[in-house]
């Protein structure tokens, strides 16, 4: 079998892995434009590392992905494994995996919260940046999640309320319009992401019933904001977000995601997940709704002569 059978069968019989980590998403969002790695032994996949390669200005790159939380390594764990024992586990699939790696430019990935041991990677020439996001444990009673929010936040959501009602999106069109108003407003530049690429996106959400968008509107029927949510086994994620900066300040943005937050919580899902941000006024916004600060490892190479000498 090839490697994506292998996938296509280990993702079949695993259906609690991540959504970004699926054969089905990575066939329906990119056709057969992309490939995985796979490591097995006797017959049992040990870890698992798909990848889509980008020609960017003549050069062959693999970078991260929009709207994929995630990417790198899934490692299959063996059931009641000895710290020491796992360990090598780890340093035998990821060498394996990297010696499989496509001969690129430039290599980038931002790897699962879950991925801790970038030793491997180290051994053969990568950097590591580290990244945060936060990450709500929506188990706990709602009351308490809510009474972790910052004041400013609720007093923002309380605000909302008063002015505003949220309405369930049938489509992409909605977000895909604020995005491009926002990054022509704001940066007079164009939103990199098309619509057919959002449509499919959301189609694949919509028809798997694990993705959501919400619309703030006022008393008008005019959109303040739009917020889109998905969600697999493990997680809720704040996949995509934008408001209409002539009402930056109606405070819809907070109140759509305190009713994700609030749907999240009756899910299975037992996490939200802002995806966080480096930027500081974003990490602030997000750090006020109470989640845990989770680093995760943005792993990168750059291979080709000219674009060390860029600084890539």
């Amino acid at each position: 079998m090839s490697n994506k059978a292998l996938f296509s069968q280990y993702c079949s019989d695993n259906k609690n892995l991540p959504y970004f980590f699926d054969y089905a998403y990575y066939q329906t969002i990119y056709g057969n434009n992309w490939d995985v790695i796979l490591v097995e032994k006797g017959g049992v996949v040990m870890g698992i590392m798909p990848f889509i390669i980008h020609k960017n200005k003549g050069f062959n790159v693999i970078r991260p992905e929009f709207l994929i939380p995630y990417q790198g390594i899934w490692i299959n764990y063996p059931t009641n494994q000895k710290y020491n024992t796992k360990i090598g586990f780890e340093k035998e699939v990821i060498s394996k995996i990297i010696e499989q790696l496509p001969d690129v430019a430039l290599f980038r990935q931002q790897f699962h919260p879950n991925f801790t041991n970038w030793l491997p990677f180290y051994w053969k020439g990568y950097q590591q940046t580290t990244r945060y996001t936060f990450i709500l444990d929506t188990s706990l009673p709602i009351d308490e999640v809510y009474a972790n929010f910052h004041n400013n936040t609720r007093r923002e959501i309380q605000k909302a309320e008063k002015a505003l009602f949220i309405e369930e999106a049938t489509s992409i069109s909605d977000l895909y319009q604020l995005k491009v108003l926002v990054y022509k407003e704001k940066n007079n530049s164009t939103y990199p992401i098309s619509l057919k690429t959002l449509e499919t996106i959301y189609g694949y959400f919509s028809n798997k019933e694990t993705g959501k968008i919400l619309l703030a509107k006022d008393k008008d029927n005019t959109i303040h904001a739009a917020v889109f949510y998905v969600w697999d086994a493990e997680s809720a994620y704040y996949l995509q977000g934008a408001s209409n900066t002539k009402f930056k300040t109606s405070g819809a943005i907070s109140l759509l995601l305190w009713e994700a937050i609030k749907r999240t919580a009756l899910l299975n899902s037992q996490k939200f997940n802002f995806e966080g941000s480096m930027v500081e006024n974003v990490h602030r916004y997000f750090a006020n709704f109470g989640g845990k600060q989770v680093p995760y490892f943005e792993i990168s190479k750059t291979n080709h002569p000219l674009l060390k000498l860029l600084r890539y």
